[in-house]
């Protein structure tokens, strides 16, 4: 984890090193930490569905479930047949 963290440091601007930081603090329950990190990640690359779904599930960890709905609605929008999206979207709903 400390090398990603200096990794990201170093290079902010990589969205994939901001997605594995964000699941890796998601996993450490850090989910403030896994949220700026997803948020930066997703600002970079805004339709890459893997960082869409650790967002979705990182806003349901954080009680924010609009939030989760709208990532969930947005791979959904994307590849309408993603199970995984359906399934938490499913979750939050009822």
């Amino acid at each position: 984890m400390v090398h990603l963290t200096e990794y990201v440091t170093k290079k902010p601007d990589d969205s994939m090193a901001q997605y594995f930081l964000a699941i890796a603090q998601y996993k450490l329950h850090n989910y403030e930490e896994a949220y700026k990190a997803a948020y930066h990640s997703l600002a970079l690359q805004p339709s890459y569905i893997p960082a869409l779904y650790v967002m979705a599930a990182i806003c349901t960890s954080l009680h924010k479930t609009s939030d989760a709905i709208e990532y969930c609605n947005k791979i959904i929008e994307a590849d309408p047949g993603n199970i995984k999206a359906q399934r938490l979207l499913q979750k939050l709903l009822d």
